[in-house]
């Protein structure tokens, strides 16, 4: 997520009025006067979170070395002792007593303390072994570097929205001005933390109409969740304090549903020393078709296939999503429909979420990786699962899933005028693990599936009519995938990469990507159904589709891509394409083109055994590489080619090392 504010980034070396602030609501007057009693504010108890510096404190980093004062150090004022209080009270803030262990460094000078200097150690002080009554002198800045010190204190325990004031100094025009009484030499360090007086929600993109954009109803579920929100008498705790790690994970658990980005804004309210917190909510269209052609078929059907599908991500306006999609091989040798909806529950903020899902299909032996017979089949399935989200730590998500699925499977074999027809019922569980930021992806799963013939009532004999010799009655299988992709310029280059005054550097267009996915069947033979089919274009590029299968499979993907008009360099005035504004590069450093054309290499790998392997079956062990190019514009059209060689043999089908197979698809989505 990207973090907003009206304040900008902390300055520590530009602060102004007595006060080192970051993203917070400043008070109506800069020289507060003291808060009289130290006991406001203060809660007392034992320190609990000194840090590792704060026992040393008052010791010399490296050797004590007294030094002269600089201009930029500016006037010192006479200091014996610190008082800390909160301008307002929050019970979910540090107790007082925790922020004066807070450790910084100061530089001894000869007339005070001072910031320290690149390339100078300082000593390590706490506010407490500043309020020992030893007479001190301190300069503007160590005042400052104290402030800093406290407001960092307060961001490690994710607290934002925080000013620290000096009270009774006025250092308007930095003239650092002691206006305590006479002979007082304590300094008063005011924290101000501004809390949230209303949350909101800010609509862009194609769901929300321009003229309902703020605090549209369809995001009154967002306002609701979050984690700040504005105080009311019914609230058991308050939850109006701006906590940074809170916000930061609430928007990352709505970014993973899909067509969706949320970002986070602070503004001042109408209410002094209050903040508006608004959620900015970017949605596409929630609804999708799309068509798509490729050569995924096999020589049995046909090697043209066509998939036709739609997507709605808010069919009821609950982040739940619909999905429906038809694939055919020429619109008469095999058929299959799909379809899933998938919902959240109320239970655990809605980090459980349910899913069914069904299917039917027609299709061919070659179909389920059997080239040397001739049967046709057809089969549905229906289950349903859930899923709970166990684990965040930021980007990183953990979630586990439990369900089950009926399937049923008719099979007429042509050659013997055998009809199979049987049931299965199998439960599933898993795991798996999402991280995805703007740099890198990663995606790791595995799941663990077993049959049941005692629920469905399959037999060994209707079994074996499935197309196998043998199968297993019952068996157990787990299949497992992991994948990511990684930006290759933030790991060769990151500090020329993080500069933006060197847009050539700051670029995301070098990517490297890999995957390793399968399946382990513990030595149980499968019905072809469920045996895993490798090659062609989403295995191993060279060769032709479900070319062989096993009931064991290791397929591997390693792939470098460059992306062409990120590195064509950064130009602020975007074109146009048909009359509409179209980026055809970046048009600020880091940002993104409209478009994208991806050339390619790749090596691909597979080894596939079978369980009790019979005297006609056979192991494979296969490899591609090749090169390939991917064209994308918009959202609207993605247009791939491959082109693979194979490098092992497959004497059964005919394949010969070198032989080569280009593999294309095109897509349309509206």
């Amino acid at each position: 997520m990207s973090w907003r504010s009206i304040w900008g980034a902390v300055a520590a070396a530009a602060l102004a009025g007595g006060a080192a602030h970051g993203a917070g609501v400043e008070p109506e007057a800069r020289d507060t006067p003291p808060v009289s009693g130290a006991g406001d504010g203060l809660h007392e108890r034992p320190n609990e979170d000194r840090g590792p510096e704060a026992a040393d404190a008052g010791e010399p980093t490296a050797g004590r070395t007294v030094r002269a004062a600089t201009l930029e150090d500016g006037p010192s004022i006479p200091v014996d002792g610190f008082r800390v209080i909160y301008l307002r009270d929050h019970p979910r803030l540090p107790f007082v007593t925790e922020l004066r262990q807070t450790a910084f460094e100061l530089l001894e000078t000869e007339t005070g303390l001072a910031a320290v200097r690149e390339g100078v150690s300082g000593t390590v002080f706490t506010l407490d072994t500043l309020s020992d009554g030893t007479p001190r002198r301190l300069h503007r800045s160590g005042m400052l570097a104290i402030q800093v010190a406290i407001l960092r204190a307060l961001e490690r325990r994710d607290v934002i929205g925080v000013f620290v004031l000096t009270a009774g100094i006025d250092d308007r025009n930095e003239a650092f001005l002691d206006l305590r009484q006479s002979g007082d030499r304590t300094v008063e360090l005011q924290v101000f933390v501004g809390t949230a007086t209303e949350v909101r929600t800010i609509a862009s993109g194609d769901r929300v109409p321009l003229t309902e954009r703020v605090n549209h109803p369809a995001h009154e579920r967002l306002r609701r969740r979050s984690p700040v929100s504005a105080p009311t008498a019914e609230d058991v705790e308050r939850r109006d304090l701006l906590r940074r790690r809170e916000l930061d994970d609430f928007v990352l658990r709505l970014n993973r549903h899909p067509g969706r980005r949320v970002d986070v804004a602070i503004a001042p309210s109408d209410r002094a020393g209050g903040a508006t917190l608004d959620l900015l909510v970017q949605e596409n269209k929630p609804w999708s078709a799309y068509a798509q052609v490729l050569n995924t078929g096999t020589s049995q059907t046909d090697e043209i296939r066509y998939r036709f599908g739609v997507t709605h991500t808010q069919l009821t306006g609950r982040d739940d999503v619909l999905s429906l999609d038809y694939i055919t091989a020429g619109f008469d040798e095999a058929h299959a429909v799909v379809g899933s909806y998938a919902f959240p529950l109320p239970a655990f903020d809605e980090r459980l979420r349910a899913r069914v899902f069904g299917g039917y299909s027609r299709f061919q032996a070659s179909d389920v990786g059997i080239t040397n017979e001739r049967f046709e089949g057809e089969s549905w399935n229906a289950g349903g699962e859930l899923s709970l989200n166990v684990f965040q730590h930021r980007e990183l998500f953990i979630d586990v899933f439990a369900g089950a699925r009926w399937e049923s499977i008719r099979i007429d074999n042509l050659a013997a005028e055998v009809r199979g027809d049987d049931d299965l019922f199998i439960p599933r569980v898993g795991v798996g693990l999402e991280r995805r930021t703007n740099t890198s992806s990663l995606d790791v799963s595995a799941a663990l599936e077993w049959s049941m013939s005692s629920v469905s009532g399959s037999t060994q004999e209707e079994l074996e009519r499935l197309g196998r010799l043998n199968p297993s009655r019952d068996f157990a299988m787990l299949s497992f995938n992991a994948s990511g992709a990684v930006f290759l310029e933030p790991l060769l280059r990151p500090s020329a990469w993080r500069d933006p005054s060197t847009p050539r550097s700051s670029t995301l267009a070098h990517e490297l990507a890999g995957s390793v996915r399968g399946q382990y069947a513990f030595g149980n033979r499968l019905i072809p159904n469920l045996q895993q089919v490798v090659g062609g274009l989403f295995t191993v590029r060279g060769y032709p589709e479900s070319v062989i299968a096993g009931d064991n499979a290791v397929i591997a993907t390693l792939e470098y891509r460059f992306h062409v008009p990120r590195a064509l360099g950064v130009d602020p005035e975007p074109g146009s394409l048909f009359g509409q504004p179209f980026r055809v590069v970046p048009d600020r450093v880091y940002g993104q083109p409209d478009w994208d054309l991806v050339l390619k290499g790749f090596v691909d790998a597979a080894r596939v055994t079978n369980s009790d392997r019979a005297a006609f079956e056979r192991d494979e062990t296969i490899s591609g590489v090749g090169v390939g190019a991917e064209l994308v514009i918009k959202r609207n059209l993605v247009a791939r080619v491959d082109w693979g060689f194979a490098m092992n043999p497959i004497p059964s089908a005919d394949v010969s090392v070198g032989d080569n197979r280009v593999h294309f698809s095109v897509t349309v989505l509206y």
